[in-house]
């Protein structure tokens, strides 16, 4: 009888162990952001993760944190009484153009895309102009972008932005579109102290 109290006792113990390793297993301070960098990306999301209040490690897709829309969501459709209406997402329409670019008093044509209504210019191409490297890790969907002394990088389908190591977030995720990686021309532009000036008489985009 003993040993039997003893098993239960000992599968017990051993049951909150393992519990307990498993909320240890990944450690870290997070951010005012809510998530923290991890560089040896162990949770197979990349460079930086976001853990919200306990949730388990997720990304944040254009800076929608999937557990708290999904909270959101429950809550809408209880609401609505089996109606679909509320929870139908309306497709982003793409128009897709060659802009002209003044950069350092040179004309440029380059590959951008409005993603309802926001313009996006072909990162690759703009960088190579501006004298810009770029490398991608396509594990984690990153570019590392350099200039002399200035590192920036980004990740698609993620608002963070890191300028020599300090956090940021974008208005707007870069996106892939059709094998090109496509964001605002003024991020790449301002990380490297350049400004971005538009005339709307000729429809250029100035770069100095």
């Amino acid at each position: 009888m003993k040993n039997t109290k003893w098993g239960k006792v000992s599968i017990f113990l051993v049951s909150l162990i393992i519990a307990s390793s498993s909320l240890l297993a990944h450690s870290g301070r997070t951010d005012s952001n809510g998530g923290h960098k991890d560089n040896k990306n162990k949770s197979g999301l990349g460079s930086y993760h976001f853990h919200c209040g306990g949730y388990p490690a997720h990304l944040h897709s254009n800076g929608i944190c999937p557990y708290k829309s999904s909270g959101s969501n429950s809550t809408n459709n209880s609401s609505v009484s089996g109606s679909t209406s509320s929870t139908t997402k309306s497709k982003p329409t793409y128009t897709e153009k060659e802009q002209t670019f003044i950069i350092d008093g040179e004309s440029v044509k380059i590959n951008t895309i409005t993603v309802n209504n926001t313009n996006l210019v072909e990162l690759k191409t703009l960088c190579d102009k501006l004298g810009v490297s770029t490398s991608y890790d396509s594990s984690v969907k990153s570019i590392e972008c350099k200039k002399g002394n200035t590192t920036f990088t980004l990740q698609i389908d993620s608002t963070n932005f890191w300028l020599n190591n300090n956090l940021s977030t974008l208005n707007v995720a870069p996106m892939a579109h059709n094998g090109r990686t496509m964001i605002p021309a003024r991020v790449v532009a301002e990380a490297i102290g350049k400004t971005v000036t538009y005339d709307s008489v000729t429809g250029q985009i100035a770069i100095n």
